[in-house]
């Protein structure tokens, strides 16, 4: 999870059985973040992994060349091509997960020697697609048996306990991706008052929208859109997408996260 996901929470979901991501961020685009190398060493005998948004670190590459320096326990890509960055990190042999929310995507990852991919359904807080995870899953399943029964299958979107984690299972998948349930832990930058919000909200509290992206001025590509909590922003301008584009450009970007 990009500004939130540190070592603290990388190494305490390691040290819990899991494998902890470190948030690679967007290169720099919404200003400062933290330093890779500094948060990678802060988990000192952990085994760790490191997550990259996979347009943006193509406007800032030599991030990966720094990751991969680390050994990291895997790297994980999602939203957009991941075509561009596999060969270097399955060269560097370092275990390489797609997220993909299409069949289409999930075949890309394939075919550019994915070791695991991630089927994440809309249900996911943050950035998403449109397929639902409960259908989503046991056609990547089907898929994957029949193209590349090697391949492991991990569930993303809505799962935030062991019920998930048990329906992930049932469906075909090998395992899970937790990311939303964490981003209220004690353990993750997130702000306090932040998390404060979250944790007294429900999903009846959030919407899917590209509004917000086009105001803070990050270029994710249009057929993802970005689960939030709804406030006075969402109210404003959840619909106005277009307009939302267009206010940016007048005004200049809100640079908020």
């Amino acid at each position: 999870m990009a500004l939130v996901a540190g070592w603290k929470l990388a190494a305490a979901v390691t040290r819990a059985g899991g494998v902890g991501l470190l948030g690679g961020g967007y290169a720099g685009i919404l200003g400062a973040e933290p330093i890779l190398e500094d948060e990678y060493g802060l988990a000192t005998g952990t085994r760790i992994g490191i997550g990259f948004i996979t347009w943006a670190l193509a406007q800032a590459p030599e991030l990966l060349d720094r990751a991969l320096a680390l050994n990291p326990a895997c790297v994980f890509l999602s939203f957009t091509d991941p075509a561009l960055f596999a060969r270097k990190i399955l060269d560097a042999k370092v275990p390489l997960i797609c997220q993909a929310q299409t069949l289409a995507h999930l075949a890309r990852a394939v075919d550019v020697g994915a070791d695991i991919v991630v089927a994440q359904g809309t249900e996911a807080g943050g950035h998403g697609g449109s397929r639902a995870t409960f259908p989503f899953v046991p056609e990547a399943a089907d898929y994957l048996a029949k193209a590349a029964p090697s391949v492991l299958l991990l569930a993303a979107g809505g799962i935030a306990d062991g019920r998930g984690l048990a329906a992930a299972l049932l469906l075909g998948a090998d395992g899970v991706v937790v990311g939303s349930r964490f981003w209220a832990a004690e353990e993750v930058l997130t702000p306090t008052r932040a998390t404060d919000r979250a944790i007294v909200a429900s999903g009846d509290d959030t919407v899917r929208t590209t509004a917000i992206d086009a105001l803070r001025d990050v270029p994710l590509p249009s057929e993802f859109s970005f689960r939030v909590i709804k406030n006075k922003l969402t109210d404003a301008w959840v619909g106005r997408d277009a307009e939302a584009a267009q206010a940016l450009r007048k005004a200049g970007s809100l640079r908020f996260v």
